[in-house]
């Protein structure tokens, strides 16, 4: 008896330390920026994209879904480079071509801190968020929703499936919001191990 509860304590002994060394998983995050503005999107060159297909006062709702064990840099600059899409008053979303798009957190100067989207290929913010709460965040997070200065490209036309993007006016302020799904840590499944190991143990001492 002595010996089977030695194995027992041995075995939730290295389960425990197990629990204690384990890193956090990278978790699947999405990242929203939305505003209300005027520009176009699409057409086959940015001339037949103003002319053609613009909106006016319109919600512009850009999105990436990511995962937080692709965030790279370190302050005061976070990045997360992945798929971008837009879409205007909730029809169907474009996605952005060029393969710089990211969404990113600018933590330096504090006071002007911002976070958003921008395209790194051409060089230029798509739409972003100024806001001191920036200044401490890494991407790796559920933040917001966050409501402050917009920040955009007016001139700049940005490629997407089916033609260009362009936001040419900001009617106040953006949003800025980031959801991280809940995922069990490697502790919260070792703690589980570990009760279901002691039931199996009392339950077999009370069928011998």
């Amino acid at each position: 008896m002595r010996k089977k509860n030695f194995q027992t304590t041995l075995a939730l002994g290295i389960a425990g330390a197990m629990c204690v060394a384990a890193p956090s998983l990278a978790v699947p995050i999405t990242y929203t920026e939305q505003a209300t503005g005027s520009g176009c999107l699409g057409g086959t060159t940015t001339a037949d994209c103003t002319a053609n297909h613009g909106f006016t006062s319109a919600t512009v709702l850009l999105r990436m879904t990511n995962d937080t064990g692709h965030v790279t840099g370190a302050s005061p600059l976070f990045e997360n480079f992945g798929t971008v899409t837009v879409s205007v008053n909730g029809g169907p979303p474009a996605t952005f071509t060029n393969p710089g798009t990211e969404v990113f957190s600018s933590q330096s100067p504090p006071s002007a801190a911002s976070g958003g989207f921008a395209d790194v290929t051409r060089g230029f913010d798509i739409l972003d968020t100024a806001n001191v709460a920036f200044a401490t965040y890494d991407l790796k997070s559920s933040i917001g929703p966050i409501t402050d200065t917009a920040i955009w490209s007016a001139p700049i036309f940005f490629p997407v499936t089916g033609g260009f993007f362009n936001l040419a006016v900001v009617v106040g302020s953006s949003t800025f919001t980031a959801v991280a799904s809940t995922v069990p840590e490697p502790s919260s499944l070792a703690l589980l191990a570990i009760a279901l190991s002691g039931l199996r143990v009392i339950r077999r001492r009370k069928m011998s």
